[in-house]
């Protein structure tokens, strides 16, 4: 695991396991229902999203500041997307 996962979310988000969700208001299983209306996100899409980030907003659970995902957006964008369709894919399959 690289360095830099732990530090974002540290390791006990790397052990995660389905279980660990069962108690949240949203399963896996309303997941994958919110997915079937998904459709697959191009890069363009989500690096406009990011763009759109309000730079002066808090940090979320990762740690990381909205103002760096703005500003490396078209870096992240290709990942990001990948990511996501992958998911997508993945809920379709299920």
């Amino acid at each position: 695991m690289p360095k830099t996962a732990n530090a974002i979310g540290g390791v006990q988000v790397t052990n995660l396991v389905e279980k660990d969700f069962e108690k949240h208001e949203r399963t896996f299983e309303s997941i994958r229902q919110a997915y079937q209306g998904f459709n697959e996100i191009d890069s363009g899409e989500v690096e406009n999203e990011l763009k759109m980030f309000k730079s002066n907003k808090a940090t979320g659970w990762d740690v990381i500041f909205p103002k760096i995902l703005k500003l490396t957006a078209k870096g992240l964008a290709p990942s990001l997307t990948s990511l996501s369709n992958t998911v997508h894919d993945i809920l379709k399959r299920e």
